[in-house]
């Protein structure tokens, strides 16, 4: 997240980029507010950048639920 798009050319520390290790926003279907948290911390529109991530959740969950109709639909086998 952030982060310029060349160069050593940051102007503020927001530019430097956010690198976060891979780690579960939710796990067992709970929000990890620490990860929420951290990302809010480092970057410059934290509301927006929080509500987008959420509005990708939303989507993914979407897709999930249209997948599962669809493969109830033509008998095949879901697991997670």
């Amino acid at each position: 997240m952030g982060g310029s798009l060349w160069g050593a050319g940051a102007r503020d520390l927001y530019e430097e980029g956010l690198m976060i290790p891979p780690i579960k926003l939710y796990a067992a279907g709970k929000v990890n507010d620490m990860l929420f948290k951290i990302i809010e911390s480092n970057v410059r529109a934290s509301l927006q950048t929080l509500e987008d991530i959420r509005a990708q959740l939303a989507a993914n969950e979407q897709d999930i639920c249209s997948l599962k109709r669809l493969m109830d639909e033509n008998n095949l086998i879901f697991q997670l």
